[in-house]
């Protein structure tokens, strides 16, 4: 395990029974047994709380391992699932599969300080394999959802809203127009979401998230994501306000038909990046959002030239 960085604290209680060992003049060549970990702790600095290992039974042969069944806590969520390891005195190549059960953001990742919180249950079924020294040989598939989800100190629509350059200070001209609901909902400081759901494939150590759908009450947005171990991440996609909020505030500024697409939804390409819990960067593609722009106006002004000719 020298590669591997080591947890914060490390306990439990193993109970093995040797059946055979077999062992040269390079040291151990095979291993025979059966056992089960009890009473495992885990903590690491990424986490604010620890792992707990509630069930871990495992059996090898020769070089070979295998957990049939474990079940580990990690707050008021749980994980389930089995693991393989082949070869695990050398290349430690292994196979697991996990159902991971209501574990909760707000309780389980480390925000101390983060200017942005994030909160929600998370409940997931992963496939993955690869060795356990190198996480860029890791590879796997799945399937992810987000419930009672809450960005707490970040208000995402006023955010998107006021980096539009197109207009400036976009959010404050709306207000006007918009019913008491949506006015609310725009001087909010957190963003509430309704639903997280994302199809999930592990490749060279990066974790791809294609697609991936979140929904508002003002939003939703609909794309793709990357990220890696180290918490980094990156969105890119399409950001659509739906058409009833959308009508309202083409009622207050005008401009904003030129966004409107066929079910009359604001609707234009969206980037966000960001590390960890800290405040992510929304992006809006302005090329693709000016050709939309382009495309609306010019069906407007030839309009106008079909109406003087007939």
């Amino acid at each position: 395990l020298k590669d591997v960085p080591l947890p914060q604290s490390l306990k439990g209680q193993v109970d093995v029974v040797l059946e055979e060992v077999t062992a040269g003049a390079k040291g151990l060549v095979s291993l025979t047994s059966h056992g089960d970990l009890t009473q495992g702790s885990i903590k690491l600095k990424e986490l604010a709380v620890p792992i707990d290992v509630n069930q871990a039974q495992f059996k090898t042969a020769g070089t070979n391992a295998d957990v049939d069944d474990f079940s580990i806590s990690i707050g008021k969520g749980a994980i389930k699932g089995k693991l393989s390891v082949d070869e695990f005195l050398t290349k430690q190549s292994f196979n697991a599969e996990a159902v991971v059960d209501g574990i909760d953001l707000a309780e389980v990742v480390e925000q101390k300080g983060a200017p942005v919180k994030v909160e929600g249950k998370v409940f997931a079924n992963i496939k993955a394999q690869g060795q356990g020294s190198d996480v860029k040989s890791i590879t796997g598939d799945g399937t992810l959802e987000v419930k009672d989800a809450k960005l707490k100190g970040l208000n995402v629509l006023k955010l998107v809203l006021d980096k539009m350059a197109v207009v400036p200070n976009l959010s404050e001209k709306v207000k006007s127009s918009l019913s008491e609901k949506y006015v609310k909902k725009l001087g909010d400081t957190d963003t509430a979401i309704n639903k997280v759901a994302a199809t999930i494939a592990i490749v060279n150590g990066l974790i791809n998230i294609n697609p991936i759908d979140v929904e508002a009450d003002e939003f939703i947005f609909q794309g793709r994501c990357q990220a890696d171990f180290d918490q980094a991440y990156s969105l890119s996609g399409a950001f659509m306000i739906p058409q009833e909020l959308a009508a309202s505030m083409v009622e207050g500024v005008r401009e904003l038909q030129y966004l409107l697409d066929e079910q009359g939804n604001i609707r234009f390409p969206l980037r966000v990046s960001g590390k960890g819990a800290g405040v992510p960067l929304f992006t809006p593609d302005l090329g693709d959002l000016m050709k939309n722009v382009m495309v609306n106006r010019g069906k407007e002004e030839l309009g106008r030239v079909l109406n003087k000719v007939f």
